[in-house]
């Protein structure tokens, strides 16, 4: 171990803007292990440094075309539509001879959408012309498109929170330009990224299981409940009878909620009448969500009490 100073900004008049993109101030010395020294972002690799976001990239802003049409034709490109980032589908197109005079991004190309309500959001990976409100980011010096992609994702809060505009919110682009960024060698870069890359694919595998079985899980919801509880392939076999709710088994009947259950509701006890009891933990509706209950936060109540006020 040994020791290493701290770095720090010695310009007494520099902005609100650098200090919030930095979000670090003046700490005191500390211990480091071989090979590390301290920064303004925390401990980092010596050969790693610190640069402004504004130092090594080129921003290059979209304009809406002059022409656009609402359906593909031959040689056009998308142009890039909130619809588009949201479904990935385009809904309009720029025709093949105004692609020379636009801003237009390749697969490769860092997109940020810089105006509006979703300001700061990035993406890669897309193709066509920039909307007005994003702007495509070109890495000028020594750092990895999608390195820059993945770092971009965990400012999303930052530039979404430091808007500028009153009608349309966009991002600050002094707080843009001064953000500070790690920046490894390129090997150290491309294997961050990789690494990033494979965890983001691993759970995008794991998302498509999942919309995979709530598909399934609607689908043999139907089925049991139009043909009752036998094999796909003995569905033709059962005798099927019309009902207001649609096709069900003959020897099923249709009845109304209320003839099959009753609705007992409970209620709390206040503070007061709580005090001196044995408690017991009970549920409210903001312990309830969709699919589950959250139950780490939980209310008590009079356990004595409770055949008289909930069962």
């Amino acid at each position: 171990m040994k020791k290493k100073g701290i770095f720090t900004i010695e310009n007494t008049e520099s902005t609100e803007v650098e200090s919030v993109a930095s979000g670090h101030s003046v700490v005191n010395t500390e211990d480091l292990p071989d090979g590390f020294q301290m920064t303004e972002l925390g401990p980092l690799p010596e050969e790693w440094q610190v640069v402004r976001l504004g130092e090594v990239v080129k921003l290059t802003k979209g304009r809406k075309p002059d022409e656009l049409i609402p359906k593909y034709q031959f040689g056009a490109l998308p142009y890039l539509t909130a619809d588009y980032f949201r479904n990935r589908l385009p809904t309009e197109w720029v025709p093949a001879q105004y692609l020379s005079k636009l801003p237009f991004c390749s697969k490769e190309d860092v997109v940020l959408i810089w105006d509006g309500s979703k300001a700061g959001q990035v993406f890669i990976g897309l193709e066509g012309v920039l909307a007005s409100t994003m702007v495509r980011i070109d890495p000028e010096k020594q750092i990895e498109r999608h390195y820059l992609y993945y770092f971009l994702l965990t400012q999303f809060d930052l530039l979404n929170s430091k808007t500028t505009g009153t009608t349309i919110p966009h991002v600050n682009k002094e707080v843009f330009h001064n953000l500070p960024i790690p920046l490894p060698p390129l090997p150290e870069q491309r294997a961050i990224a990789h690494v990033l890359r494979t965890v983001q694919r691993a759970k995008e595998a794991t998302e498509g299981v999942i919309a995979a079985l709530k598909e399934l899980k609607k689908s043999l919801m139907q089925h049991l409940f139009t043909y009752g509880p036998v094999p796909v392939t003995e569905r033709e076999r059962v005798a099927l009878q019309e009902s207001e709710i649609g096709p069900l088994p003959a020897h099923w009947r249709v009845v109304r909620l209320g003839e099959v259950f009753d609705i007992l509701q409970g209620k709390s006890l206040s503070a007061k009448q709580n005090k001196g009891v044995r408690p017991r933990p009970f549920l409210r509706t903001s312990n309830v969500y969709w699919g589950y209950l959250d139950l780490s936060k939980l209310d008590v109540m009079d356990f004595t009490r409770l055949h008289q006020d909930s069962f």
